[in-house]
This record gives C-alpha cells, sequence and structure tokens, in this order.
C-alpha cells in the first residue's frame, strides 16, 4: 500500500511562473505590487514540495524546508497511524541607514502541514527523521506482513432422508 499525503494546497501559487494563472502568463494575474514580498512569502501549496518513495523495506519521505532549522519542524503519529510532518518558519529582514533609523523592514511567515495514513506494516516505533541543508528525511520502516493462513476446507455434511421427507423439486419449461 502506497503512502497519500492530505493536506497540500488546493492551488499552487499564484506567484509561481509555472502555474498557468501565475506570473509571467499575461493578463490580470501578470503583476507583483511588492516583489519582494512575493518572493518571501510562498504559499502552502507549492513551498514545501516533497517526494514519498516506497523501497523493499521502508517509505522514505523527503520534504523541501529551506531556511528551516530542527525546532521549526514538528513530527507527530496519532493513533490511527496518521503521521503528520508540520513546520512554521518566522522570517525578519531590517534595514538601517547610518542613524540607525529604519530603511526597510520586512516579515514573512511560512508554515506548511502534510499528513500521510500509514499502512498496517510499518514499526511505529522505528520512525527516524533527519534535516540536512534545508532537506528533510523522514523514514518509516516497513515490517514483514505475516503470512496469510492457508484458506481452510469446510466440510459440507449431506443430511440423510427418507423417501417421504424429500424435497421434490419440479422444472418448468415455457
Amino acid at each position: 500500500m502506497a503512502l497519500q499525503p492530505f493536506g497540500a494546497g488546493m492551488f499552487p501559487s499564484l506567484f509561481d511562473p509555472a502555474w498557468p494563472f501565475g506570473r509571467g502568463r499575461g493578463g490580470e494575474m501578470d503583476w507583483a505590487p511588492f516583489p519582494s514580498l512575493t518572493s518571501m512569502v510562498p504559499t502552502a501549496g507549492s513551498a514545501h514540495p516533497l517526494d514519498v518513495v516506497e523501497t523493499n523495506d521502508a517509505f522514505r519521505i523527503t520534504v523541501d524546508a529551506p531556511g528551516m532549522d530542527a525546532n521549526d519542524i514538528s513530527i507527530s503519529l496519532s493513533e490511527g497511524r496518521v503521521l503528520t510532518i508540520s513546520g512554521k518558519k518566522k522570517h525578519e529582514v531590517e534595514e538601517k541607514d547610518r542613524e540607525g533609523r529604519v530603511l526597510r523592514r520586512e516579515r514573512a511567515f511560512s508554515t506548511f502541514s502534510r499528513s500521510f495514513t500509514l499502512p498496517e506494516n510499518v514499526q511505529e516505533g522505528e520512525i527516524t527523521a533527519n534535516l540536512d541543508k534545508g532537506v528533510l528525511e523522514v523514514v518509516v520502516p516497513k515490517v514483514e506482513p505475516p503470512p496469510r493462513p492457508e484458506p481452510k476446507r469446510i466440510a459440507v455434511n449431506a443430511v440423510p432422508h427418507t423417501a417421504g421427507d424429500a424435497p421434490k423439486v419440479t422444472h418448468q419449461q415455457k
């Protein structure tokens, strides 16, 4: 059984030039009133893409989390085998002149949350997560599923009837 993510944004970023309704296509959406802000604030649906790869021994979930550190990321596993990976990052930029007066101050807040229902053949207690250079890798080890028992054959017993007890079957043809 493969992992299926849910909770991703329904639409990609309006500022993503690869999306047909995004910037760079012309028309009404081809503008960005504050380009420095739009480049800083990614949208939830496209900011943190992920890959899910199933191997013989594990599921490997890789999430792009640039600029985040381990304290910005939370991973939880609920009773219903729902694995949730979420993160939030606040970013502030301030530029001052020589006298210390603020010339420019920008703030951005980035969040993401993705959830997966894990299949039954995983080792829930052995899940690991590592963050390396802005890439989070979550490894969900698999267990060998127990062998399925062979189908059990059930005997059919004939019930003895006397001549008077036997049901009469009549077939009528039309």
